[in-house]
Order: C-alpha cells, then sequence, then structure tokens
C-alpha cells in the first residue's frame, strides 16, 4: 500500500461505531460501543481519528491533565499499519498539548507490546518506569514537549 495522507480531526458521531469496532479489535476485554464513547467524551475524553479514503483507519484517545495530556489509547486497522498513522495521530496529540500549555505527553503500554513501544520510541517518547500490576508488566512512557519543538 501506498503511504496515505490521513486527515487527522476530532472524532463525529459518525464515526463511533468504527472506532469501537477497531478498539475491540485489539482490545476485545474493553467492549467498545459507540455509547460508550459518548460517556467517556462527556467525563473529559477525547478523541482524533485519521481518515483515509473517507475510511477512518485509525485513532487517539486522550484526556487533558493538570499539566500533562495522558494518551489513552492509539489503535491503528490492521489494514492501515506501517504507513505513519500512528505517527500522525500522535503529533495531533502533542500539537494539541502544546497548545493547551502542558508539558509532556504520558501513556502506559505492556511491555509485550513491541510495535507499539517502537512507535512511541520513533516519536521522542522514552520509558520512565516500568509497572507491576496484573498479569503482564506495562511501562509508563513520556514525552516532554516545548512549543518550539513543534
Amino acid at each position: 500500500m501506498n503511504a496515505p495522507h490521513p486527515l487527522i480531526r476530532r472524532i463525529e458521531e459518525k464515526d463511533f461505531a468504527r472506532v469501537s469496532n477497531i478498539t475491540n479489535y485489539y482490545f476485545p476485554h474493553v467492549g467498545a460501543t459507540p455509547s460508550k464513547i459518548t460517556k467517556r467524551r462527556s467525563k473529559g475524553f477525547d478523541y482524533f481519528v485519521a481518515v483515509v479514503n473517507a475510511v477512518v483507519a485509525g485513532f487517539a484517545d486522550y484526556k487533558l491533565m493538570e499539566r500533562k495530556v495522558k494518551l489513552m489509547g492509539l489503535a491503528v486497522d490492521p489494514e492501515f499499519r506501517e504507513v505513519g498513522i500512528g505517527s500522525a495521530l500522535l503529533s495531533k496529540i502533542c500539537e494539541v498539548a502544546v497548545r493547551e500549555g502542558k508539558s509532556a505527553v504520558y501513556l502506559q503500554v505492556k511491555q509485550s507490546n513491541l510495535p507499539a513501544i517502537e512507535l512511541y520510541r520513533s516519536n521522542g517518547f522514552i520509558i520512565t518506569r516500568k509497572v507491576e500490576k496484573g498479569a503482564e508488566s506495562s511501562y509508563l512512557m513520556s514525552k516532554v514537549l516545548s512549543r518550539s519543538a513543534l
């Protein structure tokens, strides 16, 4: 597949079903539904979607915290992986963080999710600590932001 140039925009109601499907593909335990997206948005979570040829190819959801932005999730449809969509979504989240005066973006990722860890590293995130919780360890990763960097 040629590298598409995705349109990154805020989620719209018409995207909820597609975002739920992508979420459930990677995280079936979540049981994502359009109504859950509506509920999360009412609690301060926001979403960006990446659109390629009128198809939602991926999304990132996040929450503005006091000083930082917490990236809650990022997922790209398998058909659209490894063409820069994840990086485009991360770039948009960092752009919003800078505009909102936040100092960093952070996230938690399973230690076994090597493709995601590589994506985050290639976009300037570093592992700040290991989190031991439940059956599988995770990493806390963050990217310190500066207004001049974007």
